[in-house]
């Protein structure tokens, strides 16, 4: 299974990371930290799932407060409709609460599903000091691929 990973936090990245390469044999894991370049690689590469951060930096490097974007997961969703990618997408955030109208992960769920019914398949809250992420991600992919 070839797996896009856009995320900007290395603890997260290395969470999830070891835990999709116990749980999926052959697992083919990219990572990218920006949304540009996650769009980037969309449009070079074909992948059986991406999970995506909800908040991440426009660039790469050397990014400030402003070229963080909020809500950069419903962007990349966006373009991927907008230039034909059906990839399934499953959302990994460690917030709870996000942007100034405090929009929480429930209100984000029914969006994203009303939005992309075909690719979005769940939104899932990581925190470092539990596991439950690990349960939550496990029954969305054994949902929606056969490993």
């Amino acid at each position: 299974m070839k797996i896009l990973f856009v995320e900007d936090d290395d603890n997260k990245i290395t969470d999830v990371k070891k835990f999709l390469i116990e749980l999926l044999p052959n697992v083919d894991i990219t990572i990218k930290n920006s949304s540009t370049s996650g769009i980037r690689e969309l449009r070079e590469k074909t992948f059986d799932l991406i999970i995506l951060d909800m908040s991440l930096p426009l660039y790469d490097l050397n990014y400030s407060d402003d070229d963080f974007e909020t809500f950069a997961g419903m962007d990349i969703l966006e373009e991927m409709g907008r230039i034909g990618i059906n990839t399934n997408v499953i959302v990994i955030t460690a917030f709870d609460v996000l942007g100034e109208n405090d929009v929480n992960i429930q209100q984000l769920d029914l969006q994203m599903n009303e939005d992309f019914p075909e690719m979005y398949k769940g939104i899932i809250h990581y925190q470092k000091s539990s596991l439950e992420w690990t349960s939550e991600l496990t029954k969305i992919l054994s949902s929606n691929y056969k490993y």
